[in-house]
């Protein structure tokens, strides 16, 4: 949606890019130490300056709904996951550092 307007274009592609650079991390990082709770490090990583970015660009770029409402939803979204990461990323830092995948 956010690529069909003038000023929300740049945005889209500032998710894309974003999106595209912690998949290739994740599955890296996935690759080096498997399923643990570290896997939320990409997500605080590439996430957090992006929740930054969009608030700015809401408060400073003159959008409009319905693009408006679509952003405040992605960063409510983006907000409620990185919660979860940054207790993940905790948690393995603190030393729980098994896999998350039962049995292993």
């Amino acid at each position: 949606v956010l690529l069909f307007s003038r000023k929300t274009w740049r945005d889209a592609a500032v998710l894309l890019v974003t999106n595209g650079a912690m998949f290739v991390v994740m599955q890296w990082l996935y690759g080096q130490v498997g399923y643990v709770r570290l896997l939320g490090l990409p997500h605080v990583i590439f996430w957090t300056p992006l929740v930054i970015y969009l608030v700015w660009r809401l408060r400073t770029g003159g959008i409009t709904q319905p693009f408006r409402a679509v952003i405040w939803v992605l960063v409510a979204t983006l907000v409620a996951s990185l919660a979860i990461d940054y207790v993940d990323v905790g948690r393995y830092l603190l030393g729980e550092r098994g896999s998350l995948v039962p049995g292993q």
